[in-house]
């Protein structure tokens, strides 16, 4: 039958290395599917591999109040071992970016940490009796020892069980669509990044076909499929309660009108240009004498980029937004509610409008597009590089604010009298509204959709459907 083995597990791995982003929704939309199969599911949030995110190491804490109960947070490494750091890790990361050749220094010690990385990796699925695994993000080169790490102990772990097909390797992130402008990961061929597998227990997962294009010509030999985030419309319960009580919360009359703003608090997502069109919006509604009230909410860790949440506040007191602009810090996201208002699904139910006009090269998908079509809430957006390919292809309608590869600009009044005209047509907004979800309804995952997509990359039926 289906997981007969409750103690069967699903590790998971994340090269995210934070413990809440897009990828951990979608990798929690993924385990979820699992856990509803009576798997145990196991996730290193990857603290011991991104060095930027000063991390390693650290102890589970407050982790533990915003991911799901039936998760199991579990640490490949946890304690020092020779001098594998922070500074080793960039070390190793800026000379594959940008010398010819990785040094004969670097490639020993990339050799023999990724085999004792991968000696813990082993010995902990033997512990957790893992039969599938879960691994998001791991091809960028940011810690090659680890890539190659999780690499061999999924040839040495499968061959011990006889596995077929147990592991899903799924970029998120590539190296020509993060921040390719300035090469952040080096320039194509990008050949110290380890290519993808064709391992014949791996099956590699780009987000669309714009990635699935440059993977195959990056590797042509790899076998890659395309597995698109999991969105579905949303059956809204209570409605008026969530989005009174979300109000209620800070202070929103209901004849105001609320923009909401869900992401990261870092430069690249550019929220000033949230703070500015608020601004310009007043300046509207101002000359032409029209007594209304624009609030913007702003949800994210301002401490994962302080410099970054400080310069926001000083831009909102210049245009004395004080009244107007707020930050709510994390939210649960949508997939994690709970009985309290302060949370995702509320700020976007509570909302007239979302916006996400990030910058051009950053968001590989942009998954708070998709947040508020599945909520019914009409959204505002740059034309960011994969815009068209997550969004615009598939007829999704937004009001576009266009950048370029080349003009990465600020927003600016033209764009916010659209904006403007927008607010105050419920005519308008409820038309968006209505063709953006008869499109998600039609072409993008859901449950059903998901479960056979797993089932394929896995050569099986083992997810019941």
């Amino acid at each position: 039958m289906i997981f007969k083995q409750k103690n069967s597990g699903l590790f998971c791995i994340s090269f995210d290395s934070v413990a809440m982003s897009g990828i951990i929704v979608e990798l929690l939309k993924v385990a979820k599917v699992f856990y509803d199969n009576d798997y145990l599911i196991y996730l290193d949030l990857g603290y011991e591999i991104k060095a930027d995110k000063n991390n390693f190491f650290i102890p589970y804490s407050e982790e533990k109040k915003i991911i799901p109960h039936w998760i199991n947070l579990v640490k490949t490494i946890d304690h020092p071992f020779y001098d594998y750091s922070e500074d080793l890790i960039l070390a190793i990361f800026q000379s594959a970016i940008n010398e010819s050749k990785i040094s004969s220094e670097h490639e020993n010690l990339i050799e023999n940490y990724s085999n004792y990385i991968s000696e813990r990796l082993i010995i902990l699925w033997n512990e957790l009796n893992i039969k599938y695994i879960l691994v998001e993000n791991g091809t960028l080169p940011e810690n090659i020892i680890f890539t190659k790490a999780i690499y061999k102990a999924i040839e040495i772990y499968g061959k011990q069980n006889n596995f077929k097909k147990y592991v899903i390797w799924r970029n998120h992130d590539l190296m020509w669509s993060s921040e390719a402008n300035i090469y952040k990961y080096g320039k194509f061929p990008y050949q110290n990044t380890p290519k993808f597998s064709t391992s014949r227990f791996i099956s590699n997962v780009v987000l669309h076909d714009a990635d699935y294009n440059e993977a195959l010509n990056w590797c042509p030999s790899a076998s890659i499929s395309v597995l698109r985030n999991n969105f579905q419309v949303k059956k809204i319960v209570n409605y008026q309660k969530t989005r009174d009580g979300f109000r209620k919360l800070y202070n929103i009359p209901e004849s105001a009108f609320l923009l909401a703003r869900s992401t990261r608090i870092i430069p690249q997502k550019r929220i000033d240009r949230d703070i500015y069109l608020v601004n310009f919006l007043y300046q509207i509604a101002k000359s032409q004498k029209n007594d209304i009230n624009i609030y913007l909410a702003i949800a994210g860790n301002p401490h994962e980029n302080f410099d970054e949440y400080l310069r926001l506040k000083k831009l909102i007191s210049e245009f004395k937004l004080e009244d107007y602009v707020f930050f709510t810090g994390n939210l649960k996201p949508i997939e994690l509610q709970n009985d309290d208002e302060n949370n995702l699904e509320s700020l976007i139910l509570a909302s007239d409008l979302c916006s996400f006009m990030t910058s051009y090269h950053y968001d590989s998908f942009g998954n708070p597009i998709a947040e508020a079509i599945s909520l019914g809430k009409p959204y505002i957006a740059t034309s960011y590089k994969q815009y068209k390919h997550v969004y615009g292809d598939l007829g999704y309608q937004g009001l576009i604010f266009p950048i370029s590869e080349d003009v990465d600009e600020q927003v600016n009044e033209h764009f916010a009298k659209k904006v403007y005209e927008l607010l105050l047509n419920q005519d308008d907004r409820d038309a968006i509204v209505a063709k953006n979800t008869h499109i998600m309804k039609s072409y993008t995952q859901n449950n059903s959709n998901l479960i056979k997509a797993l089932n394929k990359l896995l050569d099986s039926s083992l997810i019941n459907e």
